[in-house]
């Protein structure tokens, strides 16, 4: 039974209607399976009766019906019902699960409403696990998509609830070992009936080629952005590993939509140490710029990694949403050009240091320009240069419009010595062009732009105020301490940045949206820049490498300053648990070292002790070759061998400073993602410090806080093809000074106090 309209207009006529009937359907099957079981054939519904429940209490009443009709159905006479075996195995074409004209935007599900995420922009979500039948039906009256794991076709009580998944996911990650269980899953998984089968999809983080067969679609995660890569670095990585795929491929980007769980766990950890508040703002724009990035090879849709709920009401997880909300718009103004693009066209740049790339689809094209330049560890803007771009010799008779400040801004094509070139001025960290040669698409493009430009501004202004205020503040908190002066410079871009933000919103009030954008554009620059000065007036241990979780964030200066004193009454003191095998070979033996080999199928590796740099020392030798003549992978794949240091008791709560010496090289030109990567089993490889194959020595440090009372262990891993060299090693656990003794001068005692005796109460 189907509900409908109730009457309620007594003494009038009224028309009553079953509306929704597909959804209100889908909820009585699965409770008629239920009280049933699975044998209940449910195939092809049909209208049985109309049911007109009359009864009025006591009494005499007249009821009148009329005009009684049932719209968009057939009769059951025209359809034959084919047999159930027939049906299972028939090659019934899928549903694309990303249709060429879109991106989809998918986030790992962490218990959000689903309503609310869709309202900002993301058109599914991601789970680890089984749904249960209240998601799948919200996700169902919201219009969420959903990728779930490919064990959920198991539960048969959800079979008639599975109308909003789009895709049955093989595992996440996936390694090379799992592809045999994968081959066996993936067909039991097409020979599904009709209504049960799916696209499906896997995340590899290696053998990404032979997933190809398995798969109809691949989701490849770009590397973090503490890693440290360059773009071009970064960009040339997801080429390669894609190359490694044939292009045949539907491929989903993952971006990382935030900071990892293992980095707030160290920035908590510190601040419990300092005693002191936590760090709120983890910066946006590495977010921003990765997935600019991520367009360029024209995704059919982007996974955005996230280990926390957006809707936290945490102060960074509600910065979190802002900024993917504003991301979701850039990508849903591009996606028609981008999802069908052809393969990204370099673009020369000069003057700034950005890149850029042009995707061609018919008619539009797109040119995607981010920044290449950083301010100690963050990225910045054009810094007040004009971007120069050569345009190729097949867009010269084009138009080129600027919409990075939300309005289509025609530029003019200049002649140049080399061809022709276009100039941006004040440029953004993210510079989006638009080329057309058919002035219907361009107004087109101009009425989507323009329905999503006030939203934009507004997210983005959000997002600059809350972090001025915050640089703004830990400013301050130096001048307070006396580590900085009002005559910084910093202070003077911080000004320069309020009165921007605040010109901007007074701009946009009076709808000018292009100069009140463009301020903003400005105000972010500033603020950027004089976070950048932050982090590095709170630098220390120059000379070296270093990995510090809160040198990672921007804006803190909160944890650095409630260090300051406390660790000015301790002193790091070396663990005496640790034997130095450096300085005697007769030590490596029983000194806890270990290694792993790893891809021996690939690779000759090997690990010896040889002579160090120093007379009298020796060190670790870790090397790998290929053993086809082939380069060997890079990010996780490439991993070929590791050591390990001996395993170092702690407590919860410790703060240790991890040192060593080490050189990284390779013989044949470095590729990217390739080299040496330090880390510990409390931060894990998400916060490893990545060294680039220059064959220089290089002295690095980590800080690290334990997370858990499990031993600490330090792991040097040697990534691609090369040599690995570890020449020192130490930890040391920072210790408080002890309280100095009370000192009670000897002498006569005085006089006791006389006792005050008080009423019973």
């Amino acid at each position: 039974m189907i509900g409908s309209d109730v009457y309620t207009q007594a003494g009038q006529w009224q028309r009553l209607h079953v509306a929704n009937a597909s959804r209100d359907l889908i909820v009585q099957q699965a409770v008629l399976r239920n009280a049933m079981g699975r044998d209940v054939d449910l195939r092809q519904p049909y209208v049985d009766a109309i049911v007109v429940n009359a009864y009025t209490g006591p009494g005499t009443e007249s009821i009148r019906l009329d005009d009684l009709r049932i719209e968009n159905a057939l009769p059951t006479q025209s359809q034959a019902m084919p047999s159930r075996n027939r049906l299972a195995t028939e090659d019934v074409p899928l549903k694309p699960a990303f249709p060429i004209g879109v991106v989809k935007r998918f986030i790992e599900y962490n218990g959000e409403s689903l309503q609310w995420l869709r309202s900002i922009g993301f058109t599914g979500i991601v789970l680890s696990r089984t749904p249960d039948a209240n998601l799948l039906r919200e996700a169902n009256q919201v219009g969420m998509e959903l990728i779930v794991p490919q064990a959920t076709v198991l539960r048969q009580d959800l079979a008639n609830l599975l109308s909003p998944v789009v895709a049955w996911n093989l595992g996440d990650p996936m390694l090379e070992k799992d592809l045999p269980e994968s081959i066996d899953i993936a067909g039991r998984l097409r020979r599904l009936p009709a209504s049960m089968r799916r696209q499906l999809i896997a995340f590899p983080v290696e053998a990404v080629s032979q997933f190809r067969s398995v798969t109809d679609a691949l989701a490849i995660d770009l590397p973090p952005p503490v890693r440290g890569l360059s773009p071009d670095e970064e960009s040339a990585w997801l080429a390669e590993t894609i190359q490694g795929t044939g292009h045949s491929q539907q491929i989903i980007v993952c971006v990382a939509g935030g900071p990892s769980q293992s980095l707030r766990d160290q920035v908590d950890q510190f601040a419990k140490a300092a005693e002191t508040t936590s760090i709120e703002d983890y910066g946006w724009h590495a977010t921003w710029l990765q997935t600019m990035r991520a367009l360029e090879i024209s995704p059919r849709g982007i996974v955005f990694r996230s280990s926390r709920a957006l809707d936290s009401g945490r102060a960074e997880d509600g910065q979190r949403a802002n900024v993917l909300r504003l991301i979701n718009r850039y990508i849903e103004l591009t996606q028609a050009i981008v999802s069908s693009g052809s393969i990204a066209q370099e673009i020369h740049c000069h003057d700034a240091a950005y890149r850029a790339r042009y995707i061609n689809n018919g008619n539009l094209g797109l040119i995607i320009a981010s920044s290449n330049a950083s301010v100690g560890t963050l990225p910045n803007a054009g810094n007040g240069k004009v971007l120069k771009m050569e345009i190729p010799a097949p867009l010269r008779g084009r138009q080129i419009f600027r919409f990075s400040g939300m309005y289509l801004e025609r530029l003019p094509i200049q002649p140049s010595v080399s061809g022709s070139v276009v100039d941006i001025v004040a440029p953004d960290f993210v510079e989006l062009l638009l080329v057309s040669n058919d002035p219907s698409a361009t107004v087109r493009f101009d009425r989507l732009l323009h329905q999503q430009a006030g939203q934009v501004g507004f997210d983005r202004w959000q997002l600059i105020r809350e972090s001025l205020l915050r640089t703004t503040q830990d400013w301050d908190s130096l001048l307070q301490f006396g580590l900085a002066s009002q005559s910084h410079p910093a202070y003077a871009q911080l000004r320069m940045a309020n009165e921007a933000l605040r010109e901007s919103g007074r701009v946009h009030q009076s709808g000018d949206i292009a100069s009140a954008y463009r301020l903003l554009r400005r105000a972010d620059a500033w603020d950027v820049q004089a976070t950048s000065q932050l982090v590095d007036t709170l630098a220390f241990d120059e000379g070296k490498l270093i990995s510090h979780p809160a040198l990672i964030a921007p804006n803190s200066a909160a944890v650095h300053i409630g260090m300051m004193p406390r660790f000015d009454r301790g002193q790091w003191k070396p663990d005496d648990s640790i034997s130095d095998p450096f300085a005697n070979p007769k030590l490596w033996d029983r000194s806890g070292w270990a290694h792993d080999r790893r891809r021996e199928d690939l690779a000759h590796l090997s690990l010896n002790i040889v002579d160090g740099p120093t007379s009298g020392r020796t060190m670790l030798s870790l090397t790998s070759s290929s053993i086809s003549g082939q380069p060997l992978p890079g990010g996780y794949a490439g991993t070929m061998l590791r050591a390990r240091s001996p395993q170092i008791r702690c407590q919860l709560g410790e703060c240790f400073q991890i040192d060593a010496r080490i050189r990284v090289a390779c013989k044949d030109t470095p590729r990217p993602h390739r080299g040496g990567l330090i880390y510990d089993s409390f931060a894990g490889s998400e916060l490893g410090l990545f060294v680039r194959p220059d064959g220089a020595w290089r002295d690095v440090r980590l800080y690290r806080a334990a997370t858990t009372d499990q031993p600490l262990q330090v792991i040097f891993e040697l990534i691609g093809e090369g040599e690995l060299q570890v020449a020192d090693f130490a930890v040391s656990r920072w210790r408080p000074r002890a309280d100095a003794i009370p000192f009670r001068p000897l002498g006569p005692s005085q006089a006791a106090a006389p006792i005050i005796a008080e009423p019973l109460r």
